[in-house]
């Protein structure tokens, strides 16, 4: 197993994947992951989420986002979503380079 994780915001985003999962992919679901916990916490919390996460009194306090990342869990365990995601990727940076 492979622990990957990302910093976004002051926020560290983790996860742990088998050690033949692409490393690609993997950090493309933690890029997700982060949008879409960012852009509930923003939903639910306005402009000072910031301040709801410094203040967090207790640990999983923010265990109501876990719906949200249980969806994205599930498309990437897809082979095929895979694939296709590691191929819009690429075509994306082979646009960026042109």
């Amino acid at each position: 197993m492979v622990f990957y994780y990302m910093a976004r915001d002051n926020l560290c985003f983790l996860t742990m994947c088998e050690d033949s999962y692409p490393r690609r992919l993997a950090f493309l679901y933690l890029d997700e992951v982060a949008d879409v916990v960012l852009q509930e916490m923003v939903r639910e919390h306005g402009n000072d989420w910031r301040k709801h996460v410094d203040q967090a009194a207790r640990p999983f306090q923010f265990i109501h986002y876990d719906p949200v990342i249980q969806r994205k869990q599930r498309e990437y365990r897809d082979q095929r979503e895979e694939k296709s995601r590691l191929n819009e990727d690429l075509s994306e940076i082979q646009t960026i380079s042109k």
